[in-house]
């Protein structure tokens, strides 16, 4: 596409006549990619571009390294992964910050988008664009609130332990012999105990807010594996997937939309497949589900116990190759020969439990953050 501002340029002078018309109809070709881009040759294009999921459902969190010489500001432009990027007049797929982050919200809960930023540093002046980086919005819906269990509530009392409200009482408790261990992220400070207990403590963030009225705290409990080994030989194996080749559940592999032509036509497709390592089982077996554990809760700490022992070792698993050829449309299935090539494999397994904690202010707001509880 032209850009509009020189196709106008183009047509004035052609009131000049018809040689000069010509002159720099060819001159705007030839200049093309830097002129219709605004980009200078001498920039390095933005490097070090991140995604993460924010705290909150569609929140998006880009962050990349500042660049040299400070620009005025950057522009960031956003997509959904099979879309395409949208023009600088479209407000809904742009942004430009000051600063070397940025959190999307209002995205599409659950869904990868493609990111990328360049530096502006002044008329006709940009960097060239970043590489294409792709990311997941958070995707966090409440569940339906329903009466708290009465033995649920007990549960989550005290169990004797001292809940620190910093990293440094946290390790105070280590060097004495009663907490085993400790983490802390933006929200809480979380101490394990030598009985397979935990205690989330968030009070101090809590301290900061004076309009808070009451939290909602749920949690998801699954498994983690890892540390993958064959069954016959014991040698380490590989299941993470690289470049159409890896190894992930059995069956799991459905064709999806890798890229669209400019008219929204698929033209690529790939593989989406169920990884190994995020396994939505509770110890028993069974899938899990979302709980509701308290709507009221009052306290600013929630403590807990992990299935004793947490860790399981040489757990079976079996693993199924990816198919290396790509899919040619979405109704592409695979063959029975692809869906037999799997392998017989030993992992740890390890308990974890994903806790939702929703801070309810007086004037309706809420915000909402999480703490991975692992055994």
């Amino acid at each position: 596409m032209i850009n509009p501002g020189i196709l106008t340029y183009s047509r004035r002078t052609m009131l000049f006549g018809l040689l000069a018309a010509t002159a720099l109809t060819i001159a705007v070709f030839v200049s093309w990619p830097s002129v219709a881009l605004g980009q200078s040759p001498d920039r390095a294009p933005v490097q070090g571009v991140t995604v993460s999921a924010g705290d909150a459902a569609g929140e998006l969190r880009i962050t990349w390294d500042a660049s040299s010489p400070t620009p005025n500001d950057y522009r960031v432009i956003w997509a959904l992964r099979n879309g395409s990027f949208p023009s600088w007049r479209d407000p809904d797929g742009n942004a430009y910050p000051t600063e070397s982050e940025l959190t999307l919200t209002g995205l599409e809960a659950g869904a990868e988008y493609k990111i990328r930023v360049r530096a502006r540093f002044g008329r006709g002046d940009s960097s060239p664009w970043s590489e294409v980086v792709y990311g997941t919005a958070a995707d966090v819906p409440p569940p339906q609130i329903t009466a708290i269990p009465e033995q649920t509530l007990v549960a989550a009392q005290q169990l004797g332990h001292t809940s620190p409200t910093t990293m440094a009482e946290c390790s105070a408790l280590m060097r004495s012999g009663e907490a085993v261990y400790c983490t802390s992220n933006r929200f809480s400070v979380d101490t394990y105990y030598p009985d397979y207990s935990f205690s989330i403590n968030w009070s101090v963030w809590a301290s900061e807010r004076a309009n808070i009225t009451h939290y909602t705290v749920r949690h998801r409990e699954f498994q983690y594996r890892n540390q993958f080994k064959r069954a016959d030989t014991q040698a380490a194996f590989n299941v993470d997937p690289a470049e159409g080749d890896g190894w992930v559940a059995p069956g799991s592999c459905e064709a999806a939309v890798l890229a669209t032509d400019n008219m929204g036509q698929a033209t690529e497709y790939f593989w989406r497949c169920q990884s190994l390592t995020n396994v939505n089982v509770d110890t028993d077996g069974n899938p899990t589900t979302v709980e509701t554990d308290a709507e009221n809760w009052q306290q600013t700490h929630w403590d807990g116990s992990l299935a004793s022992p947490s860790r399981k070792h040489d757990v079976p698993v079996t693993a199924m190759r990816i198919p290396t050829r790509a899919p040619t449309s979405l109704s592409d299935e695979l063959t029975q020969s692809e869906l037999d090539d799997t392998v017989e494999l030993t992992a740890t397994e390890t308990q974890m439990l994903l806790y939702g904690i929703t801070v309810h202010f007086d004037d309706d707001t809420r915000d909402f953050h999480y703490s991975l509880i692992t055994g």
